[in-house]
């Protein structure tokens, strides 16, 4: 594994932790649930924007979920 991509891999992990601990760029996870084979979760802001990922592991489904919040946060 290159160190490029675990570096990246450290960084979504942290991401993660931070998510579920306190918070991401405003957001917090309001919904978890199983969704077909895998697991979906919800996450809102204090403004009652949602959004809504889905993986086949939590952490698959968290790391969506951070890559939307960050697409949305760039624009």
């Amino acid at each position: 594994m290159s160190s490029e991509k675990r570096d990246r891999d450290n960084v979504f992990h942290e991401r993660i932790s931070i998510l579920k601990e306190q918070g991401y760029c405003g957001f917090m996870i309001d919904n978890i649930k199983k969704h077909w084979d895998g697991i979906q979760v919800t996450v809102r802001n204090n403004s009652g924007e949602t959004i809504t990922a889905s993986g086949e592991t939590p952490e698959e489904a968290y790391s969506e979920i951070i890559d939307s919040i960050d697409l949305m946060t760039d624009m």
